[in-house]
């Protein structure tokens, strides 16, 4: 028997599946939903080796091939949802990505975020609350507290380890393969993934839509719960 739909969120580098709360409490009144740690994050032990594809590959196990499922990705979790669409393009039926782009370096010089790994080497606590503020925009200051007060820190190993791979890692030829209906959402005043590389996602994902939110920075799932809610439910009931 083919389930309902089956909403499965994975978070960005550093966060966890607490940032996805708001969702998850919605949208779990309707369908099966639920949000992911990845190692190293959230109550999900660390493991040894961090590498995208084994990562990739290991959310992917864990999801009902018989559901009706859906990926919601915020930037590096949206860039495995990418991935594990690309290598499993019939067991997804659609993907909405947030705050994500598919070559990372495209938003920040490789040069600062090799300038970050160090600095999370020498002062790790630190320089991820610094990171965390660069997550908000001007305007969303009240949602930046409650954020730094819930967010627990990740493993440090896996900080760093995911974070050398986002300065090569690069998705955009398998862009051109996806083939599901798929939302992107887009802060424009995201520091960490520039809206013109949302901009450039839609471009290139044949079937997509693109909905910029106002005065948001990179995570408009957590600032502005509602609206995001609302825009995802919108297109969650046109997928078939």
């Amino acid at each position: 028997m083919v389930l309902s739909h089956n909403l499965t969120f994975i978070h960005g580098w550093g966060s966890s599946s607490v940032a996805w709360r708001h969702q998850v409490e919605h949208f779990s009144k309707k369908y099966s939903a639920k949000a992911l740690d990845l190692p190293g994050h959230g109550n999900k032990p660390p493991i040894d080796l961090y590498t995208f594809n084994s990562l990739a590959s290991s959310l992917s196990t864990i999801i009902n091939p018989q559901a009706m499922n859906m990926l919601i990705g915020s930037s590096y979790g949206g860039m495995l949802a990418i991935e594990m669409v690309h290598k499993e393009p019939k067991k997804f039926k659609a993907l909405v990505l947030a705050g994500c782009n598919a070559k990372f370096s495209d938003g920040i010089n490789p040069v600062i975020i090799k300038n970050l790994i160090r600095n999370l080497g020498r002062n790790f606590e630190a320089t991820m609350r610094n990171c965390y503020g660069l997550f908000f925009s001007n305007k969303e200051g009240r949602a930046r507290e409650a954020f730094l007060n819930e967010q627990a820190l990740p493993d440090k190993k896996a900080t760093i380890d995911i974070l050398e791979q986002l300065i090569t890692l690069d998705l955009n030829e398998k862009l051109k393969h996806m083939n599901i209906p798929t939302l992107i959402i887009h802060g424009d005043k995201d520091e960490v993934c520039p809206i013109g590389t949302g901009r450039l996602l839609h471009k290139d994902i044949k079937d997509s839509s693109f909905k910029v939110f106002k005065d948001a920075g990179h995570v408009p799932f957590y600032t502005q719960p509602q609206d995001f809610n609302r825009v995802l439910e919108d297109f969650i009931v046109n997928v078939k």
